[in-house]
């Protein structure tokens, strides 16, 4: 028996896996699409000194090179404060939920205290929920410079706050947006009274007419959203939910119904996960075969290719 025919082996076996290895890799390399840097198209608010190489620019290098400083103002909102900026305009909205022993009596101390700092309650409600916990929901609002005491006052009345959160939104744009479009249309509603006192026609004035009727609609709804604006920036709006510590005393919970459901559904998730199997085992066992296959020829090309040298190396092993 040749005692070098299991090395032979081995070394025939593994030139076969390193020749599919490279054969598959050639081949993935050829079928997937690859990135080509240099046919990057521009696209729209590129700016135009933005070439193809700077898609691989470190982020530090584009901004330095394609925003001018100051192209994107950044006002931060430290929480408790209405602006860095005292001429900002902003809209602040607070939710808590928190937990206190009387519902009724802590609602009523919270419409009282939003009245005393000069606002005002705007929905009430309660409920029970299925496990017997009684929720009150307030919504106040109260001027943007007392939140911070109404908020100080909510924390105060409850025996644990749950969750609380605060957000601003920055509403300058917006109202000076409107300022802009209302001057333009006062200015053409203004110059249409001026024609409509030159007309001679009955249909131009009706047309006139027509067309400063219009402009006063919109002059009319642009004034109530500037409005709506004005009062969501003067008066925050804070948002409480309130619980009980504890609920009802509670029920039995065993619900024969619910878990004959409940296993009809673990039923209905095995027999799926099953189909899934089946269908991944159909589809993965001929592929599995097909590559099993293809190691099993390349293996035989590499076991003679290594015997054929052995053959001329070395005749008399």
């Amino acid at each position: 028996m040749n005692t070098h025919t299991p090395l032979i082996k081995g070394v025939g076996l593994f030139i076969g896996v390193l020749i599919v290895v490279m054969a598959v890799g050639t081949i993935g390399k050829m079928l997937l699409p690859q990135a080509d840097y240099a046919t990057i198209e521009p696209v729209a608010g590129m700016p135009t000194a933005y070439t193809s190489s700077d898609a691989i620019l470190a982020p530090e290098t584009m901004v330095a090179r394609d925003i001018a400083p100051g192209s994107f103002p950044y006002y931060p909102i430290p929480y408790g404060k209405t602006s860095v900026d005292p001429n900002r305009q902003f809209i602040t909205n607070s939710q808590l939920s928190i937990i206190v022993d009387d519902l009724r009596a802590r609602s009523t101390d919270l419409e009282e205290k939003a009245k005393a700092l000069g606002g005002f309650a705007t929905a009430s409600a309660t409920s029970t929920l299925t496990d017997g916990t009684e929720q009150a929901y307030l919504t106040l609002r109260v001027p943007a410079d007392k939140v911070d005491s109404l908020l100080q006052s909510i924390r105060s009345l409850s025996l644990r706050v749950v969750d609380e959160q605060k957000q601003s939104d920055d509403a300058t744009d917006q109202l000076v947006d409107v300022d802009a479009r209302l001057k333009s249309l006062k200015e053409s509603e203004t110059q249409y009274s001026e024609i409509l006192k030159q007309a001679a026609s009955v249909d131009d004035i009706l047309r006139i007419t027509q067309a400063r009727t219009e402009l006063r609609q919109q002059i009319e709804q642009l004034e109530a959203q500037k409005q709506n604006l004005n009062s969501q920036v003067a008066f925050s709006t804070v948002n409480v939910t309130m619980s009980t510590e504890t609920g009802l005393p509670s029920q039995p919970s065993w619900r024969p119904l619910q878990q004959v459901k409940l296993a009809w559904q673990a039923f209905l998730n095995g027999l799926t996960g099953t189909a899934d199997l089946l269908i991944l085992g159909t589809i993965m066992i001929p592929l599995l075969a097909l590559w099993l296959g293809i190691l099993w020829i390349m293996g035989r090309i590499g076991w003679r290719i290594v015997t054929w040298i052995r053959r001329q190396l070395f005749p008399n092993l």
